[in-house]
């Protein structure tokens, strides 16, 4: 018998949705089509990621990582991984919900599904799984997505047949079948990795965040197998998504131009730049745009009251922030902000003072790469605070609520003290108040032309940027050592 075919034009995006008793229905919907070739690029890069990380799982022709694991102690029975088929993989099916996000080679891919769930039924009667047997083909380098129950039998490969619409045989549906192209690599979602008809020592390995793809797959039943090897299937119901004009010759030639490009892109040397991570502490915990408070005057307790008595100048800037770590006393939090002026000064600041070394050396003026408030940080002395930072004194209250350093030096034409001060806060929790306090003295007339130059850009750049980085600096630090407490919980794989 003949088969017929029936194009449907859309709108929006091509999409098939397969009925499956007693349950939800398969969906595939395509989304877009990539730059021709870069499906198969894409696979080989993810293949070569994958392969490196810690929950990477090479069975039953499906590698796949382990990206996002369950966490029952807050009720996320979710997991997250990506897969990758090359060449094709057995039937098979999975426990649980399935919602896949995935991009097809460079020839497209085949998704072919049974809805014959019942297996007592296909073990009596194999002819069950051809009588449901439908195929999805998707075009050359298609972004799509996949949503479908774990009780449905499934297989993807590429696609070999160029032209959509056309009926084509699948010559044995039960191997690989190696091409140029691979099926597709994608990310999927387990919605629920508890659900599914679990064995019991399974759903403990689940449970404990042990589990994996291949763990919970389930294949076709021997006597399926053995009837599908006798009986190829042969020009099965198939729908092809496309994105071209439907039965034309450009879709062809298009088709035939991603197959090429697909094998440029994986002739390719490949090699690839050492990859990183770049991270931004969240801004409303960061420091990056809380607002910085000033005052033309220190504290009525800042030490700087009581050590600098003589004076032209003298301002104090504060920032609060939550640190990222509980039980931190205030000599902690100060000892990491003095950290924070060495290792995380504003880029700006440290451009201001290579512009202001240079031109001020002629002169033989005290220099710096730190902003002259802190900069005393790089000199030497034999008070030290936290056993590392050289002071002038330093002062920590008995109860740990407070902490505060003095830096400072003289030079030719001022002489300036600064007050470094941490106070925790009663009335919120693990939050502190960073303090920034200065008075200087000019020596001479030049000392006060100086500091008339410069006094715009130290309220509003120098100061403020300092010490808004360095209770960046704290935070990132604080939940840094936050996150690695938490990685010895069985819950904590992410």
């Amino acid at each position: 018998m003949k088969s017929r075919q029936m194009a449907v034009p859309v709108a929006s995006f091509p999409a098939v949705s397969i009925p499956v008793p007693g349950s939800v229905p398969v969906e595939v919907t395509l989304i877009a089509q990539l730059a021709p070739g870069s499906g198969s690029h894409v696979f080989d890069a993810v293949a070569r990621r994958q392969a490196e990380h810690a929950e990477y799982v090479a069975e039953l022709d499906e590698p796949s990582a382990k990206l996002g694991n369950v966490d029952l102690d807050v009720g996320d029975r979710s997991s997250l991984y990506t897969f990758t088929v090359d060449g094709g993989h057995p039937f098979h099916r999975h426990a649980g919900h399935r919602v896949v996000v995935g991009i097809a080679g460079a020839s497209g891919s085949t998704l072919a599904f049974s809805t014959a769930t019942d297996v007592d039924e296909l073990r009596a009667n194999p002819t069950a799984f051809v009588d449901n047997f439908e195929v999805v083909r998707l075009p050359p380098d298609a972004l799509f997505t996949l949503r479908f129950d774990g009780s449905v039998w499934h297989r993807f490969s590429p696609d070999f047949v160029r032209l959509p619409g056309q009926s084509h045989e699948l010559i044995n549906v039960l191997s690989a079948r190696q091409g140029p192209h691979p099926a597709f690599t994608a990310i999927s979602t387990h919605t629920d990795e508890t659900g599914g008809d679990l064995a019991p020592e399974l759903a403990q390995a689940v449970c404990r965040g042990e589990a994996n793809i291949a763990m919970l797959t389930e294949l076709l039943p021997d006597e399926v197998v053995d009837y599908l090897a006798a009986h190829p299937i042969r020009s099965p119901k198939t729908t092809a998504l496309s994105l071209e004009p439907y039965g034309q010759l450009q879709s062809e030639a298009c088709y035939a131009f991603r197959s090429t490009a697909g094998r440029m892109w994986r002739a390719l040397p490949k090699w690839e730049p050492k990859h990183w991570v770049l991270t931004t502490v969240r801004a409303d915990r960061s420091g990056a745009h809380l607002p910085v408070t000033y005052s033309p005057d220190p504290a009525p307790h800042s030490m700087l009251r009581t050590v600098v008595a003589e004076f032209d100048h003298q301002d104090e800037f504060a920032v609060e922030f939550e640190a990222g770590t509980a039980g931190l006393t205030s000599a902690d939090v100060l000892a990491l902000a003095l950290e924070g002026f060495l290792e995380n000064p504003p880029d700006v600041v440290s451009t201001m003072m290579r512009v202001r070394n240079a031109l001020v050396a002629p002169l033989r003026l005290r220099t710096s790469p730190l902003g002259c408030p802190v900069s005393s940080l790089l000199s030497r002395s034999d008070t030290l605070f936290a056993g590392r930072f050289p002071v002038h004194d330093s002062v920590v209250a008995d109860d740990g609520m407070s902490a505060e350093v003095l830096l400072g030096a003289d030079d030719k034409h001022v002489s300036f003290r600064s007050v470094v001060r941490v106070e925790a806060l009663p009335s919120a929790s693990n939050t502190f108040r960073l303090i920034l306090g200065n008075r200087v003295e000019c020596l001479n007339v030049f000392g006060k032309a100086y500091m008339w130059a410069i006094d715009a850009s130290h309220r509003n750049i120098v100061a403020p940027g300092l010490i808004r980085h360095a209770a960046q600096y704290v935070i990132a630090a604080t939940s840094a050592a936050d996150r690695a407490k938490t990685r010895g919980h069985p819950n904590s794989q992410r």
